[in-house]
């Protein structure tokens, strides 16, 4: 699909296959629970049930649905999924049915702010006009500053803030539902 220089290697980015499912479910833990303090004997508990269902996500899933990593030498450094289902979110507010939706966006701690994620993302929308779905839709929370301004800088807006509770630690966190519309010429 694409490449990037990144520190003189040459980053790919591709679809990801069934076989990708264990590098990309160590990233997602390794990137969203990085501490876990006295929760570390979890880790291989989520990495298997991560890598469970991603398998799932390739081989079962019923609507549009698709992995990208980039990979320098063979190794996962980035990954996110684009998928056509419900957004969630309040059930009064009116949303498009079955928008695409980007989750789990990661990128390796040691391989971010060099561009990789701008690469995905761009990468992403070339598939949504594969797929003739000119709406994307994702969440970022609201505290990641970096994130929200990559995505703004992309052309995301926010139509609504939202809030999440998280079940450890106990508290809640607030999150913003981004959009972006494409037109044939977005790359």
């Amino acid at each position: 699909m694409n490449q990037l220089t990144i520190r003189g290697q040459l980053a790919t980015v591709s679809r990801a296959k069934q076989r990708d499912a264990q590098a990309i479910a160590y990233l997602l833990t390794e990137s969203f629970h990085p501490n876990p303090g006295w929760w570390g004997w979890t880790h291989g508990w989520l990495r298997a049930g991560l890598v469970q269902d991603i398998e799932q996500r390739f081989t079962r899933s019923a609507h549009p649905y698709t992995c990208l990593i980039a990979t320098v030498s063979g190794t996962v450094i980035a990954t996110v999924e684009v998928a056509q289902r419900s957004i969630p979110g309040e059930w009064w507010q009116s949303m498009p049915s079955d928008p695409l939706y980007i989750s789990n966006m990661a990128v390796a701690p040691q391989w971010r702010r060099q561009g990789i994620a701008r690469v995905l993302l761009q990468a992403v929308e070339h598939v949504a006009l594969e797929w003739h779905c000119p709406q994307l839709y994702l969440h970022v929370m609201a505290d990641n500053l970096a994130a929200s301004q990559l995505y703004t800088n992309l052309g995301y807006h926010p139509p609504r803030l939202e809030k999440t509770w998280a079940f450890f630690p106990t508290g809640s966190h607030r999150k913003v539902l981004l959009h972006k519309s494409l037109t044939s010429s977005t790359g």
